[in-house]
Order: C-alpha cells, then sequence, then structure tokens
C-alpha cells in the first residue's frame, strides 16, 4: 500500500502537467496562426 500511496500524487501531478502543456501548446499555436492572419 505505501507504493501506491506515492504513485498517485506524483500520478495527479504528471496528468496536471500533461493538460496544462497542452494548453500553453494550443495557446501558442492560436497565437501563431493569429500572427500568420494579421500580418498577411
Amino acid at each position: 500500500m505505501a507504493v501506491s500511496g506515492r504513485i498517485r500524487p506524483a500520478a495527479q501531478y504528471a496528468c496536471i502537467v500533461i493538460v496544462s502543456f497542452c494548453v500553453l501548446q494550443t495557446l501558442l499555436v492560436v497565437m501563431h496562426e493569429f500572427t500568420h492572419s494579421t500580418v498577411a
């Protein structure tokens, strides 16, 4: 039980990191495309 007690917070942290990374990537792509459409 001690091992699962350590894995659970680590998995939760990993999920948060992955989700926030996906959100940041999406924002970067949107900003990039928006810049292209305004400059062109």
